[in-house]
């Protein structure tokens, strides 16, 4: 969750705040926050997704999405 978060906040200039996120996925802000702050030293701050990776997920996102609210 953490990796399509950050690379949601690289790629797009609106995105959903980690406040959301925490809420949606059922855990706390300070865990969310948590979590992204040990992604990025574990990848050594290095947050570099290609195009085709994010367009992967996101599709996935959206399809999710669409099953779910039907």
């Amino acid at each position: 969750m953490t990796s399509v978060l950050l690379t949601s906040k690289m790629f797009n200039d609106t995105y959903y705040t980690n406040k959301y996120i925490a809420e949606v996925g059922g855990v706390t802000l300070a865990n969310i926050n948590d979590l992204e702050r040990y992604f990025v030293e574990m990848v050594d701050y290095n947050l570099n997704v290609t195009t085709e990776e994010f367009n992967f997920y996101e599709q996935g996102l959206s399809e999710l999405q669409i099953q779910e609210s039907n």
